[in-house]
């Protein structure tokens, strides 16, 4: 079975709703008056089955670039939404385009890459990021001890991170004229089940936070599932 239809089958249109949802929640304030900007240039690496794609249709963006190794993909994307480009191959792509990009996402793929070629790939990703311009690399949490099923989940990921090792990372990588953060990425109150989860989370993680403390020596401040690392070019 290829990647394409493994997620074509975990894909309908709530599912594309409820992660549009997430989108909106944990980078909407960030994100969403550059995308009503006509002259708006984003990159999406990783685009899975489109949910960004469509938020960002939704806000009249359609200059923009993807990039996923899998033809299938590409394709289906290429004939459902409005979109500039897309690539295969980010050797291909860091040919060019620096400092183009106004948005950069990388959604749930920096763990899929060898840990040996993340300080390069993220140093040339934000090359190609504007002045102004953002870049969001959301991955798995494993601050958080129930993560651990999805590090391990799929044999195809490499490591997973915390808020700790995200920061290390970029200062490894010295990008120059950058702002960053850590941020948790945090479930939208959208609905009432939502709302309940999010209580039932934040009474999890306390009891986390407990054992941690009880344990001894460093804990983490982030404990959602998946945590998000945002980096602004500042100059």
């Amino acid at each position: 079975m290829t990647y394409y239809n493994q997620l074509a089958v975990q894909t309908n249109s709530l599912t594309i709703k409820r992660k549009k949802e997430y989108i909106s929640y944990n980078f909407g304030k960030l994100i969403d008056k550059m995308l009503e900007d006509e002259g708006c240039h984003i990159l999406e690496i990783g685009p899975g089955m489109g949910e960004f794609l469509d938020y960002c249709n939704g806000k009249k963006a359609f200059d923009i670039d993807i990039i996923d190794r899998d033809k299938g993909i590409t394709e289906y994307l290429e004939n459902t939404y409005k979109l500039a480009s897309s690539f295969t191959s980010l050797n291909d792509f860091f040919n060019g385009k620096r400092g183009f990009y106004d948005i950069i996402m990388m959604t749930q793929v920096l763990e899929h890459i060898p840990v040996a070629e993340h300080i390069s790939i993220i140093q040339k990703l934000y090359e190609r990021l504007s002045k102004g311009g953002v870049m969001i690399v959301t991955v798995p949490n494993i601050g958080n001890p129930l993560a651990i099923y999805e590090r391990y989940y799929d044999y195809t990921h490499e490591t997973a991170f915390t808020e700790h090792s995200l920061e290390q990372m970029i200062d490894f990588a010295q990008l120059k004229n950058s702002s960053i953060q850590v941020q948790p990425f945090q479930i939208p109150p959208t609905s009432f089940i939502n709302v309940i989860r999010r209580v039932i989370q934040e009474i999890l993680h306390f009891f986390f936070k407990l054992l941690f403390m009880v344990n001894g020596g460093v804990y983490p401040r982030i404990l959602t599932t998946n945590i998000s690392l945002i980096i602004e070019k500042t100059a």
